[in-house]
């Protein structure tokens, strides 16, 4: 009986260890990959704030000297912040701004500053790639909305209007009229204009992102790791139904005349 009981534990053992080398293999080459993407700098989430800061006028702002490796459920690439906060391109990732060469400041939200594509697919940092004589600075910040614009462009026109050329404001209907005179933003505080004093009254803001945690806090372990953001978009193409977010009953992109007059008239203003 203690031979057979023996001979047992033998097989059991043998099969155990037969099982238990390829997951530790597994998991030590895991860990490896992980602690490579941890010192190349990969982050292990993708909140509003891991690209930006806090501000008390603005309610979120670019971090200076910053880069930053952006996923979601479509894209994952690299992002490159200056030295005053502009997203530029890598090669100009180390290069200091001159507030002397001519320039153009470009103002808008996620579209002008680019936050879906890689920074060298940004229109902004194209455009100043391709002409040499003239400075583009990127003052696209993502979820911004007219109050933020404003704000923004006056920071920025007085850093930069020695030499400045244009200055272009870029509204797109479904970002930005939802939210204008809004004092939120997906939880982030935000400028509120008031259309009846005819002026921004709820300044300075309050830093709330402390007691507001994204979905992305609430995921299983794994989904925190920096593999996961690396391969994150090809596994939501390969295992996931791709879902419209823009199917609905009401057509988000008509609102009434009266909506952009209320932006024109804040711009005038």
């Amino acid at each position: 009986m203690r031979f057979i009981l023996n001979n047992y534990l033998l097989k059991f053992k043998l099969n155990y260890l037969k099982y238990l080398i390829p997951i530790l293999s597994i998991f030590i080459s895991f860990l490896f990959i992980e602690i490579l993407l941890i010192t190349i700098g990969i982050k292990n989430k993708s909140n509003l704030l891991t690209a930006y800061k806090f501000d008390n006028r603005l309610g979120w702002d670019t971090k200076k000297n910053f880069r930053y490796y952006r996923s979601s459920n479509s894209y994952a690439h690299w992002n490159y912040y200056n030295d005053e906060g502009h997203l530029v391109s890598k090669i100009n990732f180390k290069n200091k701004t001159s507030f002397d060469k001519d320039n153009i400041i470009l103002i808008g939200d996620s579209f002008v500053e680019g936050y879906y594509v890689s920074s060298t697919k940004s229109f902004a940092v194209k455009l100043d790639n391709s002409i040499n004589e003239i400075q583009f600075i990127n003052g696209g910040i993502s979820g911004y909305s007219p109050e933020q614009y404003k704000i923004k462009f006056d920071q920025l026109y007085a850093k930069y209007s020695k030499n400045n050329i244009h200055n272009l404001v870029f509204l797109f209907p479904y970002n930005d009229i939802p939210f204008f005179g809004k004092t939120q933003y997906e939880g982030f505080s935000k400028p509120k204009y008031n259309l009846n004093k005819n002026s921004i009254d709820n300044l300075p803001l309050k830093n709330i992102k402390d007691s507001f945690e994204e979905e992305f806090q609430l995921k299983f372990l794994l989904t925190k790791t920096r593999i996961y953001q690396i391969i994150r978009p090809l596994l939501k193409q390969l295992f996931f139904e791709k879902v419209n977010v823009y199917k609905d009953d009401i057509d988000l992109y008509k609102y009434p005349l009266s909506k952009f007059e209320e932006i024109i008239k804040f711009f005038n203003d």
